[in-house]
C-alpha cells in the first residue's frame, strides 16, 4: 500500500545533515521538491544524506513516498 506523507521543519543552523526513516520499508524522499534519494530497509540506503545547499533557514518541507508500508508515520 503506497503512502505519501509530508512534514515541515525549521533548522537553527544550515549544515549538512541526514534523514533517517526508521519505520520505512522502501520509498523515495524529497526536501522542498529536491530529490534526496531512495531508501530500502534491506539496504544499501537506510539513511539519506541531506547537503546544506538544499536546506534553508526558513521553513523546510520533507515528503516521503512509501512504496510498501510505513510502520509508523515518524521521521
Amino acid at each position: 500500500m503506497e503512502v505519501l506523507r509530508r512534514g515541515e521543519f525549521y533548522v537553527e543552523k544550515v549544515t549538512n545533515t541526514f534523514l533517517k526513516i526508521p519505520n520505512g520499508t522502501k520509498g523515495v524522499c524529497w526536501r522542498n521538491s529536491s530529490n534526496i534519494g531512495r531508501y530500502w530497509e534491506v539496504g544499501p540506503q537506510k539513511i539519506l544524506y541531506v547537503p546544506a545547499p538544499i536546506l534553508n533557514d526558513e521553513l523546510n518541507t520533507v515528503e516521503v513516498f512509501e512504496l510498501h508500508k510505513l510502520k509508523q508515520p515518524k521521521l
